[in-house]
């Protein structure tokens, strides 16, 4: 807290005409100072809550940053700062999310990391902005995205980080050069990329750490790891990420590596940029494939049975840009004439029938009756994973090779299937290589 001093000052009284030249004017008065208390720390401040900059430590690898969040409504707030702007030029992540209570105070910290920054010369902090968002107890925005500086020191000299990478993407407002790696605990190396935001909106990027290629491969036993960061328009960041065995997590040396780069803006769809990393020895070349727009799911309806008994479609969830199967849903109608029941279907005989679905991801759910069938509905999940292809054939929904199984789609006459609909080849055998997790609905 300072206090602005404000001095009154005050008129000499001067001695009148004809008096005593030996007389001496009134003494003056000493000025009166009062105080005004003024907050300088205070960053933000309306009629919902104030947020004052309490404090940021010494730590030039991880300095620690300290606000005061007071609300003055009579419900809870919500806060986030999407995006930490250093020096006017760098994103960096935020981690400033917090609810406050009805008329309360709390204190909030958010660590940054400047490892990155230390490495490539930077290690001084003259500025530090963020981008505030404010919503009330319901959700609903009472601020969005507005620029507070919460820190600055104005006598403190900015070393500019110079990129030393090639640039080797550019297009649509994005540019991104490979800025070499860093080596952090047990040896591994991050690998640096530079992100630099010249569209007209704010993007969030990241790397996508579901699906990547080591060696030529699908990885099944790496871990990709890899921050989500922000970047405002005008403004660039240092995006990292590092391949580390995925039980012991300890560095994993690899000759090529793909991934893909998710940049997304907010309004339009997910663009995913293919990266390719060639090692050799201590120097890694990088180069970037066409850019993908995330699409909707395919889907494809197949009769797989008709009898007296019952009717049984497959729909078959395909993702193009992924190359992968992501899903089945099977939907019986089962006739009413030929004995079914809705309690049929809740018994204990009915629930052994099906217990050869105990070790796949499934929910089963029993539609509405209808005058004449009970449908009954099994939805499959997470088919990228290879144990649950492998279940499936066992069932017999689908098979990795010719069956003589008549109530079977097989899987290269799906994949004929979508090639006929203008969807693309697929190679079957990509299926037994596949190791991903995805949430499809």
């Amino acid at each position: 807290m300072r206090k602005l001093p404000v001095f009154l000052c005050m008129a000499l009284l001067m001695a009148g005409c004809g008096g005593n030249p030996a007389e001496t004017s009134a003494p003056s008065e000493t000025p009166e100072e009062t105080t005004e208390e003024v907050d300088s720390d205070v960053i933000y401040s309306d009629n919902n809550l104030s947020i004052r900059f309490v404090d940021i430590d010494d730590n030039s690898s991880y300095p620690e940053i300290k606000l005061e969040v007071t609300n003055q409504k009579e419900e809870e707030i919500g806060i986030n700062i999407d995006a930490l702007v250093l020096n006017d030029e760098w994103a960096m992540n935020s981690y400033f999310h917090e609810t406050i209570p009805a008329k309360e105070t709390i204190e909030t910290t958010d660590i940054m990391d400047m490892e990155i920054f230390n490495d490539k010369g930077l290690n001084q902090i003259s500025k530090l902005q963020g981008y505030l968002t404010i919503s009330d107890s319901e959700y609903n925005t009472l601020l969005e995205k507005e620029l507070i500086t919460i820190y600055e020191d104005p006598s403190v000299s900015v070393n500019h980080i110079n990129s030393s990478g090639t640039i080797f993407y550019d297009q649509d407002g994005v540019s991104i050069s490979y800025e070499g790696s860093m080596k952090i605990r047990s040896d591994v190396k991050q690998y640096i990329f530079l992100v630099s935001n010249d569209t007209s909106a704010f993007i969030d990027v990241s790397f996508d750490t579901d699906i990547f290629k080591v060696n030529g491969e699908y990885a099944s036993e790496q871990q990709l790891n890899s921050p989500y960061i922000t970047i405002p328009v005008g403004k660039k960041a240092l995006v990292t990420t590092e391949i580390t065995d995925d039980k012991t997590y300890e560095p994993f040396a690899f000759e090529s590596a793909d991934l893909w780069l998710n940049i997304y803006d907010g309004n339009n769809p997910s663009l995913y940029i293919p990266i390719h990393m060639n090692a050799e020895e201590e120097s890694v070349s990088v180069s970037a494939g066409e850019p993908y727009t995330e699409g909707e799911l395919s889907e494809i309806t197949y009769v797989s049975q008709s009898t007296d008994t019952f009717v049984e479609f497959l729909t078959f969830y395909y993702d193009p840009f992924y190359n992968r199967l992501e899903g089945i849903v099977d939907e019986a109608k089962y006739y009413k004439s030929a004995g079914y029941t809705k309690e049929f279907f809740e018994s204990e005989e009915a629930k052994e029938a099906l217990s050869i679905y105990d070790d796949l991801d499934f929910e089963e759910t029993i539609m509405d009756e209808t005058d004449t069938t009970i449908d009954v509905v099994w939805i499959f999940r997470d088919l990228a994973y290879p144990e649950n292809l492998k279940q499936m054939h066992e069932i017999g929904y689908i098979t990795l090779a010719d069956s003589d199984n008549p109530s079977a789609l097989n899987a290269e006459a799906l994949f004929q299937l979508y090639e006929d609909a203008g969807m693309g080849k697929i190679d079957p055998s990509e299926y037994e290589e596949y190791h991903l997790h995805t949430d499809v609905y």
